[in-house]
């Protein structure tokens, strides 16, 4: 749909993949939520143009459209490498006698996908397509029929699943239904949210988030369907027409969900199987590295099969280097999912800290508590601002307040004095004794405002001064640097 070129180079590339592929199909005995590492067959899958290390090299892409990943090179040799290597179909009908080898843990059933529970054979279940069909431009063929992305589930949960957004409802919504099986909720939802463009939204369970991103990836490559995290329009072949609804609310939720709930030993095992039957590999399984990568975001600190991203957390961002003094407190903000980078691969460790940014770094880290009808005070905050629900959350909070022109200044710099005071009033702490400002020379330059906040700040430790030829200062007026607030997190909360 998207790009047609250097496929016979790809094609003659896939045939030394294909040589040392397996004819009898095996059964998965693997247990679920069991620590995974890198099969044999997903090591030997990944050579030549196709080797690991090659393919992470390649630029990834994200701006607020989700198909501008689809337009690099990175996505481009995903898709090639899982579309050619994709060489036996099955018929929609026929899939569930193929789960009995794929989905199983060795008896004679199969795994319920949300509900994350053994169904012996006999059974009633239903073929979920989790990336819905009338969002894709499949049907029950191609994707529609694919053992990666197709799976077995019970009908009454596969119905309250509907084809809702996926999200964390239960942080967005005051209110959702939920769906049980064999006496546990399953799934949480709420048909009338319509937020940021969702139509609908549905929550799985954690132990299940994983997978569902992970599939969800493998679509939106393998078969270049570009309303990911976005809404946007889609035809396939023929009539095979998507009505455009993103499948789930947007990128922070993706990657969250695939960094929580980690690929297990049954889900690799699955991927060899799948590759057995249908020749291909869902590569966000062996490697859940690419999802940052194709959407050029810095690795955190998961646990994947491979390890890479523990080895090279960070590694992306082109202007930190590998050992500098800040490295352990952004590999710790990134990992813990409270600062990015600002785009093109840049952390930018020397620019100044804002106030937009400290609002949203505490309002991920309170978990992105739901705002209700709280409204945003502020003059110069656009309701549709990246930080507009965090300046509105910290200001309701009484943790950051605004200027007496009705304008909270987004933008502006904040100094030293004024993050250990937000930082004192979000903990709700005790000051420090006076006597632990004494070895600074410049104490006496700490406004009256941020006194017991800075005695807090040195006494824990977040505040170690910075070194003058005059001794280490406490420096109070001057800004905070990024990598500085990098490391004051680490030592807060690490």
């Amino acid at each position: 749909m998207i790009r047609t070129g250097r496929r016979m180079l790809a094609a003659l590339l896939i045939c030394a993949i294909l040589a040392g592929s397996v004819c009898a199909v095996s059964v998965n005995t693997q247990q679920r939520h069991t620590t995974a590492s890198l099969s044999d067959k997903a090591q030997a899958y990944y050579t030549g143009a196709f080797a690991f290390k090659r393919i992470c090299s390649l630029p990834g892409k994200y701006t607020s459209a989700s198909d501008s990943a689809m337009r690099t090179d990175l996505y481009s040799t995903l898709h090639d490498l899982m579309s050619h290597t994709l060489t036996t179909r099955y018929a929609y009908a026929d899939l569930p006698k193929y789960w009995y080898s794929s989905d199983t843990t060795g008896g004679s059933g199969t795994m319920l996908f949300y509900s994350d529970v053994f169904l012996p054979k006999g059974g009633s279940l239903t073929r979920e397509h989790v990336w819905p069909k009338s969002h894709g431009t499949f049907y029950e063929t191609g994707a529609g029929s694919d053992l990666h992305h197709l799976r077995p589930e019970d009908y009454h949960v596969n119905s309250a699943r509907s084809n809702y957004t996926f999200g964390n409802v239960r942080s967005r919504c005051s209110t959702w239904d939920t769906q049980s099986y064999n006496g546990r909720t399953v799934l949480w939802y709420n048909g009338d949210y319509s937020a940021g463009g969702s139509r609908g939204l549905v929550e799985t369970a954690d132990n299940v988030k994983g997978d569902v991103a992970r599939i969800l990836l493998y679509v939106y490559v393998t078969y270049e369907q570009p309303n990911l995290t976005a809404n946007t329009s889609a035809v396939g072949q023929g009539d095979e027409r998507s009505d455009g609804r993103k499948v789930i609310e947007n990128l922070d939720t993706l990657l969250d969900w695939c960094r929580r709930d980690p690929v297990d030993a049954w889900e690799m095992r699955r991927n060899d199987i799948v590759q057995e039957l249908q020749g291909n590999r869902n590569v966000f399984i062996d490697y859940p590295e690419f999802a940052w990568l194709l959407f050029d975001r810095p690795l955190p600190n998961m646990t994947t099969p491979s390890g890479y991203a523990k080895q090279n957390q960070g590694s992306n961002f082109v202007d930190v280097p590998k050992s500098i003094w800040y490295r352990a407190g952004l590999d710790f903000a990134v990992s813990e999912k409270l600062m990015n980078g600002i785009g093109h691969s840049r952390f930018a460790p020397e620019q100044t800290l804002t106030r937009a940014q400290l609002a949203t770094v505490l309002y991920r880290q309170a978990g992105s508590p739901y705002l209700g009808s709280a409204r945003n005070p502020f003059s110069d905050v656009p309701s549709g601002a990246w930080y507009a629900k965090a300046v509105t959350w910290a200001n309701r909070q009484g943790i950051m307040l605004g200027y007496p022109d009705g304008r909270f200044r987004p933008d502006e710099s904040i100094t030293r004095e004024q993050l250990v005071t937000v930082l004192y009033r979000y903990t709700g702490a005790r000051p420090g004794p006076a006597s632990v400002l004494f070895p600074f020379p410049d104490r006496g330059e700490v406004s009256d405002f941020a006194l017991e906040a800075m005695r807090w700040a040195v006494d824990e430790g977040l505040i170690n001064g910075v070194k003058t030829a005059r001794g280490d200062m406490l420096s109070p007026k001057s800004g905070t640097t990024r990598a500085q607030f990098c490391v004051i997190l680490q030592r807060w909360l690490g």
